[in-house]
């Protein structure tokens, strides 16, 4: 439900729903984040293209969009829709990528309030997954970002990857053969250019 104030559009409540007589307000995201340094700084959670980060995001989120209800262009919103009082949460779903070196030692080092469950997956610079994936029998399939969050099924066996001309960060789902025609995705990550990383 879009906030306008006049022309301005100041935000949207993303899913507003009543549950035992209370009205509530969630605000959602999907994110794939991968960390360097010090992972317990969100700020240190970087977006594959590095122009989002979770601190930033969380911030965005705390200041701004689970506010909107206390504006008076929000309370004018949810007036119209004959919802009094919400209350307001925040959901970031997605997935965290550790350091290739850190996820293999299960080190998942990470900022407050995110799950020790969470769903996570590797990095690694395109000069190291190379010799990794030489030495390697596994499957790697290239994901398209729509294929991002659910877990892939492939049929046959893939050919090696190549990173030599990698020009952005490329997730990749990693399988092993079980029989003939039969493979388990077991772990998947990005490969990240060599000179990726925030500046």
């Amino acid at each position: 439900m879009v906030v306008r104030e006049g022309k301005t559009t100041r935000g949207e409540f993303d899913l507003l729903y009543k549950k035992g007589g209370n009205w509530h307000h969630l605000e959602l995201a999907v994110k794939f984040y991968l960390g360097v340094s010090d992972r317990t700084s969100a700020f240190n959670w970087h977006g594959p293209a590095l122009r989002d980060n979770l601190g930033r995001k969380c911030a965005r989120m705390s200041n701004h969009q689970l506010t909107l209800p206390k504006t008076d262009a929000g309370k004018n919103v949810l007036h119209d829709l004959s919802i009094g009082v919400v209350e307001s949460e925040a959901l970031i779903l997605g997935r965290l990528f550790h350091s290739f070196s850190d996820w293999q030692a299960n080190s998942f080092e990470t900022t407050q309030n995110i799950s020790k469950n969470h769903a996570n997956g590797w990095w690694i610079y395109a000069r190291d997954a190379a010799s990794f994936a030489k030495t390697h029998a596994n499957h790697w399939l290239p994901l398209m970002k729509h294929q991002w969050l659910a877990q892939q099924k492939i049929y046959e066996c893939l050919s090696k990857p190549d990173f030599e001309d990698l020009k952005h960060p490329q997730m990749y789902a990693i399988f092993e053969q079980i029989q003939q025609n039969k493979f388990n995705e077991i772990h998947r990550g990005f490969v990240v250019p060599d000179s990726w990383g925030p500046k």
